[in-house]
């Protein structure tokens, strides 16, 4: 075997060696990175739940101090309504991100693979488009 040969076919072994071992590492961070995730949005939604549940304690809070006529009490516990309302606002848009940034890297690990139903889809369907416009000038 040549000198040449010999040290080609090394190259090309030692090249699919690193890249045997780069994508599993590639995974492994997609996995954990969607485990991250999940914790986010589970953290999330317990967040938003408790807040629900506070919300609903100062609504019948509210409604207490309204039959007693304590009009301190109810101003008290308007100020704590809103609060509370502007609490689920900001947790609900901490959920959408999350949700948003788990389906950018579900999108991403997906078309990482190399084949992607939607690039033939959109060949298959500028084609058939011209064809129906093609039938409708006949």
């Amino acid at each position: 075997m040549k000198a040449g040969t010999l040290q080609l076919s090394l190259i090309a072994t030692a090249l699919l060696a690193l890249s045997a071992i780069s994508l599993p590492a590639r995974a492994d961070n997609a996995r954990s990175e969607w485990r991250q995730d999940s914790r986010e949005i589970r953290q999330d939604r317990r967040e938003l739940r408790g807040d629900y549940r506070e919300l609903a304690e100062d609504r019948s809070d509210y409604r207490r101090a309204r039959a007693r006529g304590d009009v301190a009490g109810m101003f008290r516990e308007r100020m704590e309504i809103r609060q509370d309302r502007r609490e689920i606002r900001r947790d609900h848009a901490e959920l959408r991100h999350d949700l948003r940034d788990r389906r950018h890297d579900a999108r991403q690990h997906h078309s990482y693979g190399g084949y992607r139903q939607d690039q033939h889809a959109g060949q298959w369907n500028q084609g058939y488009r011209g064809s129906r416009v093609a039938i409708r000038l006949f």
